[in-house]
């Protein structure tokens, strides 16, 4: 007998947490999403020290750095204040027995460095430009594409396929950005429609009469806008009559 897929657990149960909770089954250890997979910002600031002879970076500076150098960069924690990370960094210096770092002005100090062509910590995550997605078209189409992989191969278009596949493909859509729209499950019946498929890659790369359109209807839009305020102002200006 043929096990259900994760598509048809779903379905059953609602989610597979809960699938597991019906069969009985321990639910798996919680793991949060986003697991920062880049270099910390201390050991990144301590790189920016050694490359700027001796310089602390501001945060946008090390974010530009690790771009430039082509490594990926840990996430900063919203709560804490740069000048804790920047302690550390000092803190850490003195254990590895280094000369310290120059007097953190950055006001003042505008340290440069050279973009070399390649990372030249090549075992770390390569830095990669986010994705963003701003409208439901913008995840349906990726997501389209792994089921037309799912097709071409004969595997059953499930989740645990769809992350294997998504870490040589970071334009894919994450389990975040999906859950924006509904989660995997309703964007994939969404990509699975032809019609909205359609619309949804017409919405991303439009033809030129859908540009003239767009720009026509704006247009007018924008002269309503105008039409409907020149009258209240107009409106004003008569007197009214007894």
């Amino acid at each position: 007998m043929p096990l259900p897929t994760i598509d048809q657990i779903e379905t059953y149960a609602g989610d597979f947490e809960r699938a597991l909770a019906i069969a009985g089954l321990e639910l798996p250890p919680k793991r949060a999403f986003g697991k920062p997979l880049g270099v910390p910002i201390v050991e990144a600031a301590i790189r920016f020290y050694e490359i700027t002879d001796r310089y602390l970076p501001t945060t946008r500076q090390l974010i530009r750095f690790a771009r430039e150098h082509h490594f990926a960069l840990a996430s900063k924690d919203s709560g804490r204040p740069w000048r804790e990370y920047l302690a550390e960094v000092e803190a850490e210096l003195a254990r590895r027995g280094v000369p310290p770092a120059r007097l953190y002005r950055p006001r003042q100090d505008k340290p440069s460095w050279q973009s070399p062509a390649e990372n030249p910590w090549p075992d770390e995550h390569a830095y990669q430009s986010k994705t963003f997605f701003p409208t439901l078209a913008s995840v349906i189409v990726p997501v389209s594409e792994f089921l037309a992989h799912c097709r071409a191969e004969r595997r059953a278009a499930d989740w645990r396929y769809y992350k294997q596949l998504k870490k040589a493909r970071p334009a894919w859509p994450s389990h975040e950005a999906l859950k924006k729209y509904g989660g995997f499950r309703v964007v994939k019946e969404h990509a699975r429609k032809p019609h909205q498929l359609e619309r949804a890659r017409r919405e991303l790369a439009p033809t030129n009469a859908e540009l003239e359109r767009r720009t026509r209807e704006q247009g007018e839009r924008r002269l309503e806008h105008v039409t409907a305020h020149s009258l209240c102002a107009y409106a004003h200006l008569i007197p009214l009559s007894n």
